[in-house]
């Protein structure tokens, strides 16, 4: 069985009219979305434990994961 993990992106205020954007890898984020939209560097995301019950929040955003299949 091969297991994705998808990363939702929240945002409190919209960007380009949306609220809610889906990435199938946490690079993904900071390609469409920028370290000004989502309020932290990469670096520190990529090193960050995000699932269902570790999300992470800020001031701008909180993402959360969710393993699909």
């Amino acid at each position: 069985m091969n297991m994705k993990r998808i990363y939702k992106v929240h945002l409190h205020v919209p960007h380009n009219g949306k609220q809610d954007y889906y990435f199938r890898s946490k690079n993904a984020i900071f390609r469409e979305l920028g370290r000004e939209v989502v309020g932290v560097g990469q670096a520190y995301i990529s090193n960050r434990l995000i699932d269902k019950e570790h999300p992470y929040t800020n001031a701008k955003c909180v993402i959360t994961a969710e393993t699909v299949q």
